[in-house]
């Protein structure tokens, strides 16, 4: 089960961080792989980035759920 928080958070780092977390750009979209970006455009172009272990989720409603690595 996913930990739920009213801040985004890393859902694959242990303690689910909310430090060093950062809604990607549309440039910084444009830059991932085009699975990766197809991925996050899929789920509305709203993607944050792990600042610890690089991981790219999506954020909404109070859930992290993973989406690809960096």
């Amino acid at each position: 089960m996913l930990a739920r928080t009213d801040e985004p958070h890393c859902p694959k780092c242990k303690g689910k961080p909310l430090a060093d977390q950062h809604e990607l750009t549309e440039n910084e979209i444009g830059n991932l792989s085009g699975h990766a970006a197809q991925q996050v455009r899929a789920k509305g172009g709203l993607a944050y980035e792990c600042g610890i272990c690089s991981a790219i989720y999506s954020y909404r409603h109070g859930f992290s759920t993973f989406i690809c690595y960096g």
